[in-house]
């Protein structure tokens, strides 16, 4: 369209004796060039245009706030006050990434509605707990709004309700030293409270003695090393790939007259208050496997590396490694759920379990924090070997029933 017909017939135009001018939405006259078919002309128009359709469009709708929730006042003392205070704390704000702390929130939302309104310190009940417990590991099905559709959630289950202890946990760390709350000298329940497992499919199994063997005869030094470290350190494989060769150690002590070097790994304590590691003390055969490995492969900052001497990224790769031998010898199959990387750790503690020294004994090798897996593993290999002792006196006495006995001779008698 021309300039000449857009002057004709527009209405923002404002013609004034000789003077033209470009009337705004807000009634400012722009002055324009009086000749209209200058190139002059139609920029300054072409400009005042634009800027009066831009200022001609509808106003955007104002964007209300979307309404917040009545704030409810937490009486002192409850789960409900304990949970603005761990969020307060440095592990919620710093510590914790964003996945983890977003499923947290969600956990304490829960956690209000259901309980928020209960005093912490009456948790010390161990019935109450459980109780708990139970009803969040319960299923079920739940209708949520979801941008703006109704929609059936499953909520619930065994692992939601162990992840509603450890947050138990933490509010109580969180809060114990707060008057109001009245438990700065009890020991935190939720820590030793019962955890709900689901049964596992195909649980780890512990490697037999031939399997051991067989691999450590043929695997790669690498991967010698990770079993032994695994197998007698007692670990789990996320913590055996970060140890690094500085926290392998040595103490020194005098035992009846002589000098007796011990070698360890220094474990830092994951609870508590005290920052000095803690000196793990190794079998002898691990320990001289260590000292082996560490004149030929010293310069890695961690102790187990892969093929090409870095560390591992994870445990899954070792876990894969491990895996690949054991196929490769026979040990494993493709497909098939067999020995693996954990079954190494369970070795670990029925050797403990072995030694008679009980529950703490099986928790100084593995590390548990709680008594339960340690109690589960004290009881089974009890069981296993009061069987063996049964199953040996049933066989004595069915060789005994089995074995003939000598007839004897009928004595004669005289008849007179």
């Amino acid at each position: 369209m021309s300039i000449t017909r857009e002057v004709e017939r527009t209405k923002y135009l404002y013609r004034k004796e000789q003077w033209l001018y470009f009337r705004m939405a807000d009634g400012k006259l722009v002055p324009l060039p009086a000749d209209t078919e200058s190139r002059e002309f139609a920029r300054t128009y072409d400009a005042c245009l634009r800027t009066r359709k831009a200022l001609d469009k509808p106003a955007a709708p104002p964007k209300f706030a979307r309404p917040k929730a009545a704030h409810v006042v937490a009486m002192q003392g409850t789960v409900r006050a304990a949970a603005a205070i761990y969020k307060g704390t440095t592990h919620y704000l710093e510590e914790l990434r964003d996945t983890t702390r977003a499923a947290y929130d969600s956990v304490l939302t829960q956690m209000i509605d259901n309980i928020g309104d209960t005093l912490m310190a009456d948790y010390v009940d161990v019935d109450l707990i459980d109780e708990y417990t139970e009803l969040v590991s319960a299923r079920r099905v739940v209708e949520k709004e979801i941008n703006g559709k109704v929609r059936k959630v499953k909520m619930g289950g065994k692992a939601v309700a162990r992840m509603h202890l450890l947050v138990l946990t933490e509010l109580w760390k969180a809060c114990r030293r707060q008057p109001e709350f009245n438990i700065k000298k009890v020991p935190n329940p939720f820590r030793d409270a019962t955890r709900p497992y689901k049964k596992a499919k195909n649980p780890a199994q512990p490697w037999s003695e031939d399997a051991q063997r067989l691999f450590i005869d043929t695997a790669p030094d690498n991967l010698v090393l990770g079993v032994l470290l695994l197998r007698y350190f007692g670990q789990r494989g996320s913590d055996a790939v970060k140890v690094l060769w500085k926290e392998f150690v040595s103490r020194t002590e005098i035992v009846a007259g002589k000098k007796v070097v011990r070698w360890g790994i220094l474990v830092a304590p994951q609870k508590g208050d005290d920052p000095e590691p803690e000196f793990l003390e190794l079998p002898a055969i691990l320990a001289d496997a260590l000292l082996a490995a560490r004149e030929t492969r010293g310069a890695a900052e961690t102790i187990l590396v892969n093929r090409w001497g870095q560390p591992w990224t994870g445990a899954r790769g070792l876990g894969q490694a491990i895996r690949l031998h054991l196929i490769k010898v026979g040990l494993a199959a493709k497909g098939v759920k067999t020995i693996h990387m954990h079954g190494l750790r369970k070795n670990a503690a029925i050797m403990a379990a072995d030694t008679d020294f009980g529950i703490d004994g099986i928790k100084t090798i593995t590390l548990h924090r709680s008594d339960e897996m340690a109690k589960y593993y004290a009881e089974k290999r009890n069981r296993e070997r009061l069987r063996s002792k049964v199953v040996a006196r049933i066989n004595e006495m069915v060789a005994e029933e089995q074995t003939p006995r000598p007839r004897k001779r009928a004595g004669l008698r005289v008849v007179r």
